[in-house]
Parts: C-alpha cells; structure tokens; sequence
C-alpha cells in the first residue's frame, strides 16, 4: 500500500461495494469525508466509482489486523455492521488479487501497530466537531495516538498551521484543505460517521456533570453482576 493509485483503487472499490450493500446504506450514510458532518472543514464527497480493480500488485500477500469474524455483541445491528464491514475490506482485497493474512488477537493488533509491520487496519476514532486539529495532531502526528500514516507530508504542515491561526476563516479553509488531502492519499479510508447518546435520570445533577468530554464507552467496561 505504499503506491498511492493502489491505495486509491482499493479506497474506491471499498466504499462503491459498500454503498451498494442495503444491509448497510439502509441504516447509515456511507460519507468518505474524514471530518465528520457539521465540523469545521466538513465538505460533502462523493462516493468515489470505479469500474475495475487495480491488479498490479496481484498475488502479493498483506497483514491485515481485522476483528474476528463471529465476534459476540449483545446489538444484533452492530454486529451484522462488524461482519459486514469486515466481508467488505475482504471483498475489496480479493478483488485486488491480494492474499490475506488476517491477525484477530487485539495484543497482535497492539504489537503491529507499535512496530508499523502491518498493510492495513480497521479501527474507530473520535473527532472533535468544533476544534478538530486536536483530535488530527493525537491522529496522525502523536506516538501514543491512532498513529495514522501522513504519506504525503501534507497533513502535518496543516494541522500546525491551523493551530497558530487566530482568524476562523482561515482555519475553516485549512481544515478543508486537510480533509481533502487525506482523503485524495487514501492512506485512512473513512466509509461513516456516528455520534453517542447519553442517557440520564431526570433527577441527575447535570452541572456535576462535564457534557463536553466524551463519556466513556460501556464496552470499555467490566461489569459483572454480583450473585443473589
């Protein structure tokens, strides 16, 4: 994946069998642009058509760190999503030509991403909506962060532009420049958005309360019901 049009073709043929797929497109908008809707920098992209694969590279073998095919989520919604999305990726490979080898364990996944010694990756992230060059720098420019590759070297100058601007026009406009780039590099493939709820008694105290961190996830948390 070091050749750019490779990485576009698979971009392209990954996102057109998703938006072609009902189980998904019936339930989310396939949305290849990186800084979700109404972030400063959003800017609606069409999902990219391309007739044919790129088969340059057939017959190559890659490392891909992907979830396991049956995992165990108690949302029957989200996971026929995880299946789908993994069929996906594979499907857009295969069509390719390229051998996988598919790492499922989460402290391979761990490993792999440490040392770079992976092709590709599925993952999650969050972005801020109104100061997303935070989230970018933790992103793509951060040791401890998603460790996103800036392949074009364009990515970086940005982010550290934007975040010496005092003028919000400017930084709208950086911002729109970022996303287009990431986008044109296909290094990170975005297929869809989502947002959390939050749910709460009427009774809870909500100034104790801070709604401008991200709550923590329940699937981050162990929770084991205590016999009766």
């Amino acid at each position: 994946f070091s050749d750019k049009q490779l990485r576009q073709s698979f971009r392209d043929i990954f996102l057109g069998l998703l938006s072609a797929n009902r189980l998904f497109s019936d339930d989310a908008e396939v949305d290849p642009s990186f800084i979700p809707k109404g972030g400063i920098g959003y800017k609606k992209i069409p999902v990219p058509r391309r007739a044919q694969a790129l088969k340059t590279y057939a017959g190559r073998k890659i490392v891909a760190t992907l979830s396991r095919e049956n995992t165990v989520n108690p949302l029957r919604k989200k996971r026929i999503a995880g299946s789908l999305l993994r069929q996906t990726v594979l499907d857009a490979l295969a069509a390719h030509g390229l051998e996988v080898e598919i790492i499922t364990e989460a402290a391979e996944h761990q490993k792999l991403h440490k040392s770079g010694a992976y092709d590709l990756s599925m993952m999650s992230s969050g972005v801020s909506i109104d100061n997303p060059f935070e989230s970018l720098r933790m992103m793509f420019m951060s040791d401890v962060g998603a460790r996103l590759p800036d392949l074009s070297g364009k990515i970086g100058p940005l982010i550290e532009a934007a975040e010496v601007s005092a003028d919000p026009a400017a930084r709208r406009r950086l911002a729109e420049e970022l996303n287009g780039a990431v986008f044109d590099d296909a290094a990170a493939v975005t297929y869809a958005h989502s947002g959390l709820v939050l749910f709460y008694k009427p009774g809870l105290d909500l100034s104790r309360c801070s709604l401008f961190l991200e709550p923590i996830e329940f699937r981050a948390v162990n929770w084991t019901p205590a016999a009766r």
